[in-house]
């Protein structure tokens, strides 16, 4: 009688999720900071591209919105677009804002990465 069960793609992601984030941490002798700090830089290379996204998300419901004139329900979905881009960049710019303000109250000025402007990394 077979017992072994075969892998499920549920049980895959989290264990790909775990080895990509502590792979370099045993591969190459990195201490929690380095890995603190290799996770932030990734953060930071994602977010100018989320709200690049919702930047994008917001014009397009305008044009929606605009190019729509005679069609309620495709204005309705236009506006939808809008309200979701405005909501999407408030909350990443606010979220980023409050982690600047809180690694600058606990790092001090030195330790804080925000003090310049946001930037789209180089790759």
């Amino acid at each position: 009688m077979n017992t072994h069960k075969k892998p499920s793609k549920k049980n895959f992601l989290p264990f790909l999720l775990f080895a990509s984030l502590f792979t370099p941490f045993f591969a190459f002798a990195i201490d929690f900071t380095g890995l603190v700090d290799n996770l932030l830089g990734m953060i930071g290379a994602v977010i100018p591209l989320l709200i690049a996204l919702s930047v994008v998300a917001f014009f397009w419901g305008i044009a929606k919105y605009l190019f729509s004139a005679g069609d309620p329900k495709a204005r309705t979905e236009g506006g939808k677009y809008m309200l979701y881009g405005i909501i999407a960049i408030f909350v990443m710019i606010s979220i980023w804002g409050l982690v600047a303000i809180i690694q600058y109250s606990v790092f001090g000025p030195a330790g804080s990465t925000y003090s310049t402007l946001p930037q789209i990394p180089d790759f």
